[in-house]
């Protein structure tokens, strides 16, 4: 539901336009019209008032063309060895106009774009705006435009000329592709696998482009090595299938060669990651690319020299050889950017190689290093503390005050020692969980940088974590029992513990459906089946604690007149009539909720 809302807020308005700016689009600038954009020359422009700048300059931009509604203008660094997908600077002085409008990507108003359209809006021949530079400057910018004339006919990379800062360094010459043309539709396949040459197959033992999700392959040529990726693709648009040799199994100091298909010719882009980010890398080294893109498929086929020294690349501080052995790092994705061809954040998980791989071999290989171990431990401590201990214990506080009335446990009725102590364990497992997700994803994750599951995920974990935070310090000012306020302190326990509990549970399941985990689906199912118990049992121990008060209410003695003997104060209180009911639901409660989470903990493992 909550993930419904979110995407109803960026829901198309009636004449089909985007309201706002979606996440993905702040790094690709490319609308989700599910149609492609148009190949022929643009017939919008970009103009600006001055072709430099300094730190907190102001410069007239003025976008141009015959009617158009739908629009997104950005400024972003022009050298194509820097970081070109974060917008620069900030945009002012807006047309009063209904629907332009400034939106925050990575800074506040560092985009421009239109609100909602209606048939009745007038469309646009230019709009100038002001654009602020940066302080301190960023290098030298250019803007960029994508423009709709219609929701089917639109037009991306349109680029004004380039703004120099003139404390930067002077721009490099941009890498230019090898030219590309269109290969077979069953370029890569697994022929000569084992034999030949060397393969990675997902999943194992498949054959081409109509069962392989992800097909990498590997031969020796003297000098070089001859490489063919295929990889299928979960979205439409532009898409990538991209490797990475790395001399561990995490993101950092990789080479990296992927294939991408922009709406045209297969084109092959070379970068490199720097711990989580990628830039751009000249093409040096490679030659002979040819790709198709069929039925959804990305395929392509390059030549690599097996050595490649450091001092032909820009960020490499070692040597690249292929007579090493490297962990093979697969990633597949829609976001890219070509100009110049370069892989951005991959959307599938990637895969990345149990053991070091021999490229001058012919090994097969499939399966891989599985979930990282951090999120394992996340996972595992969220759904042990949620799932299982917070269940068990909410349980007992809300059906079970009334059970072994004449015990006690540590100086405490039993159903508090044990609804405490659950509590307690609950907060440590979730506390520990949030600290791994935090160092392992390197802080928040942010909206414009994640897709919406994630954050959605994320936030609501977040919530669980703090309101789980925010009941037992409020039970450490808890009123004594009989005082006025301590009905007010009941119900604000009861509501802050449900709301955790109940995020915490949504968290979980979004849980299960994120990419990273790569969860089997009957996970899911489990946990729904859990919940469904879960809601019986309340049923049931609701149903007949009413039912024995009622009872009880039917059948109540009255009250002795003051000063008179009851003859039994001493007595022992008797449990409650429905005690064997409530014993046998809790018992039966608790252990299939010992089977679940063990279950779901045993999967996440073995991810």
């Amino acid at each position: 539901m909550i993930r419904l809302i979110l995407l109803l807020t960026s829901a198309w308005s009636a004449a089909g336009y985007p309201s706002g700016v979606p996440p993905a689009a702040c790094t690709t600038m490319f609308p989700g019209h599910g149609v492609a954009a148009q190949t022929s020359a643009s017939p919008y422009s970009i103009t600006v008032s001055n072709t430099s700048y300094s730190a907190g300059d102001e410069i007239s931009v003025t976008l141009l063309g015959s009617n158009f509604l739908g629009f997104m203008v950005q400024a972003r660094r022009a050298d194509w060895s820097l970081d070109q997908d974060e917008p620069i600077g900030s945009f002012t002085d807006i047309p009063s106009i209904s629907n332009v409008q400034t939106k925050q990507c990575s800074n506040s108003d560092d985009t421009l774009s239109h609100m909602g359209v209606t048939q009745s809006t007038t469309p646009h021949t230019s709009l100038t705006v002001t654009w602020t530079a940066p302080s301190p400057s960023a290098g030298h910018v250019r803007f960029r435009a994508t423009v709709a004339a219609a929701k089917v006919t639109f037009w991306t990379n349109i680029y004004s000329e380039i703004i120099e800062d003139p404390s930067a360094p002077t721009i490099g010459p941009t890498p230019t592709p090898p030219e590309s043309v269109t290969g077979p539709s069953d370029l890569v396949t697994s022929d000569g696998c084992g034999t030949t040459k060397g393969c990675y197959q997902d999943p194992a033992g498949c054959s081409d482009r109509s069962d392989c999700n992800v097909l990498i392959t590997w031969q020796e040529d003297g000098d070089n090595i001859i490489f063919q990726l295929l990889g299928k693709m979960e979205v439409t648009g532009n898409e990538y299938v991209a490797i990475g040799f790395s001399n561990d199994q995490s993101m950092g100091d990789d080479d990296v060669w992927g294939c991408v298909n922009n709406g045209g010719p297969i084109v092959l882009a070379h970068s490199y990651n720097t711990g989580k980010s990628n830039a751009a890398e000249t093409l040096d080294g490679s030659s002979d690319a040819i790709g198709s893109f069929v039925d959804s498929v990305v395929q392509c086929q390059f030549t690599l020299e097996k050595t490649l020294s450091a001092k032909r690349r820009k960020r490499a501080t070692e040597d690249f050889d292929l007579n090493d052995q490297y962990y093979l790092l697969i990633a597949r994705g829609p976001k890219i950017e070509v100009s110049p061809p370069r892989v951005s954040k991959h959307s599938v998980t990637p895969i990345i190689t149990t053991s070091k791989i021999d490229f001058t071999g012919t090994d097969v290989l499939s399966g891989g290093a599985g979930a990282n171990p951090m999120l394992k431990a996340h996972a595992s401590f969220m759904v042990l503390g949620w799932i299982g201990l917070a269940s068990v214990a909410i349980i007992l506080a809300k059906y079970f005050k009334p059970m072994w009335p004449n015990s006690t446990l540590m100086g405490q009725k039993v159903w508090f020692t044990f609804h405490r102590s659950l509590m307690m364990l609950n907060v440590l497992c979730f506390c520990i969980a949030f600290i791994l997700i935090f160092v392992h994803v390197g802080g928040f994750v942010t909206y414009q940088k994640s897709s919406d599951t994630v954050f959605i995920h994320a936030l609501l974990g977040i919530l669980a974590t703090s309101f789980g935070l925010a009941n037992p310090i409020m039970a450490m000012f808890r009123p004594h029992p009989g005082t006025p306020k301590r009905p007010i302190f009941n119900w604000a326990h009861w509501a802050v513990g449900t709301i955790a509990h109940s995020l915490a549970f949504a968290a979980v399941f979004l849980g299960m459906d994120l990419a990273a985990l790569d969860l089997p689906q009957y996970t899911t199912w489990v946990l729904v089946a859990y919940v469904v118990l879960y809601v019986i049992v309340i049923i049931l121990l609701e149903v007949s604690t009413r039912v024995v008060a009622d009872k009880e209410k039917k059948h109540e003695i009255p009250l002795k007149e003051p000063g008179s003997s009851s003859g039994d104060d001493d007595q022992e209180k008797p449990e409650p009539a429905d005690s064997l009911i409530r014993t046998s639901l809790l018992g039966g409660f608790i252990f299939v909720t010992a089977v679940v989470v063990l279950l779901i903990i045993i999967v996440i493992a073995l991810q």
